[in-house]
């Protein structure tokens, strides 16, 4: 069960990430500059996961943060815990980061 938990949540966290790629790779022209966004984007994303980070924020604005974080979701499901949140978060995410990219394309036509 914690291997399966962790081949569904790195799948789950790399496809995150490549929609997040994607996605700002389609606002540039240059690779490079795609490249450096889609880098910085993937560290805050695993910042807000970063539980320094959240405990120097009032708890109730720590907890929001951390809901938001794609580390946090990664966490359960490696540790084999199958939360159909966590299922529907990573969903969501790459669901909206695609459609996003879909939009961006099709507006630069």
């Amino acid at each position: 069960s914690i291997t399966v938990g962790q081949y569904l949540g790195s799948l789950l966290l790399g496809g995150a990430y490549l929609a997040l790629g994607s996605f700002l790779s389609s606002l540039t022209a240059s690779q490079l500059s795609a490249f450096l966004l889609t880098i910085t984007a993937a560290f805050l994303t695993f910042l807000l996961g970063y539980g320094g980070l959240v405990q120097s924020f009032p708890p109730e604005i720590g907890r929001v943060i951390y809901a938001f974080s794609l580390q946090s979701h990664f966490d359960a499901l490696s540790r084999g815990v199958l939360d159909l949140r966590d299922l529907f978060f990573f969903a969501a995410f790459i669901g909206f980061f695609l459609y996003a990219n879909y939009w961006s394309l099709e507006l630069r036509r």
